[in-house]
């Protein structure tokens, strides 16, 4: 069977109107049963700050004492995000643990670089892509303590490690596919919500972050994890943190930042012997549609 990338089909952000390849290593173990939301508090809820709430929201995760991770994608808040200037600074909201949304100066310290847009994309450049859609941004007033940074992974830190395919991944983030059908419908109508939904919206990511839970598999050589083809695509999800279970440390380990979900297409040989006459024999292609949720793997990241 062969599996083949036929594109980014969409980043993970929610508007309201991110040598020989050496073997890779196996996972300690893998945990029995879905994470806790404690688990993963390391992944929280970030908004692009406006009068009154927020323009547009993802997720980060919490990687440093004063220090975010989120997707490029997010930080410039533009289609042709590739393409884009980097804002320096920019004004972002934080979820306050009184439910209101509290605007935060953060500054670019590092990104990583996409390259420039092709007509053509090959699979090594869907690979940098991959690899490159993460900024590490500062504020000097967070709302989280040193407890909340994210623990990694460290066999993941090594050039080219991949999750064994099959080992169980969770990504953690704030995706409207979990929210309760009315309040998906208003907020994706306009934009807007009606006061009356406001204080259910903030329940939403108050009760947050919301796990996503696959096997790892590989797609032109890049680990992502597998996802169904006809699930909604998980926008909101975009800067949250992909996680492995580690029986030995007994938490949840950081090992890359989601940014999009790809379409890929499977084909597959099949044989047949028409009347059990190998004379007969013949080999028939056969392609089916797949999906993938790509994240950027931990040894592209600056930690």
């Amino acid at each position: 069977m062969k599996t083949h990338l036929l594109g980014l089909l969409a980043l993970a952000i929610l508007p309201l109107a991110s040598c020989q390849q050496a073997a890779p290593q196996i996972l300690r173990s893998q945990s029995a049963t879905a994470l806790s939301q404690h688990e993963v508090r390391s992944t929280i809820w970030l908004g692009h700050h406006q009068e009154g709430g927020f323009d547009g929201y993802g997720s980060a995760v919490i990687v440093g004492e004063k220090q975010l991770l989120t997707n490029r994608h997010f930080w410039v808040q533009a289609e042709n995000w590739r393409q884009a200037p980097l804002p320096e600074r920019a004004t972002l909201a934080l979820l306050g643990e009184q439910g209101d949304f509290l605007a935060r100066d953060f500054r670019l310290i590092a990104a990583g670089d996409p390259g420039q847009p092709s007509s053509a994309m090959t699979e090594s450049s869907y690979d940098r892509v991959n690899r490159s859609d993460w900024v590490l941004i500062e504020t000097d007033a967070p709302i989280w303590t040193t407890n909340d940074i994210a623990p990694l992974h460290e066999p993941a830190r090594t050039p080219k490690w991949q999750a064994v395919p099959g080992s169980q991944l969770f990504i953690a983030g704030y995706s409207s596919v979990f929210m309760p059908a009315s309040l998906e419908h208003n907020l994706r109508k306009d934009g807007k919500l009606p006061s009356e939904t406001y204080g259910e919206l903030v329940h939403f990511f108050e009760s947050g972050p919301y796990l996503i839970e696959g096997p790892a598999k590989l797609v032109s050589g890049a680990a992502v994890m597998d996802f169904h083809v006809d699930s909604a695509i998980p926008l909101g999800h975009s800067g949250g943190g992909v996680y492995v279970w580690n029986s030995q440390n007994r938490r949840a380990e950081l090992i890359g930042l989601f940014h999009s979900r790809v379409l890929t297409t499977e084909t597959t040989e099949v044989q047949s012997k028409p009347l059990g006459l190998n004379i007969l024999n013949s080999t028939k292609v056969q392609e089916s549609s797949t999906a993938a949720l790509r994240y950027a793997p931990l040894d592209a990241l600056p930690l």
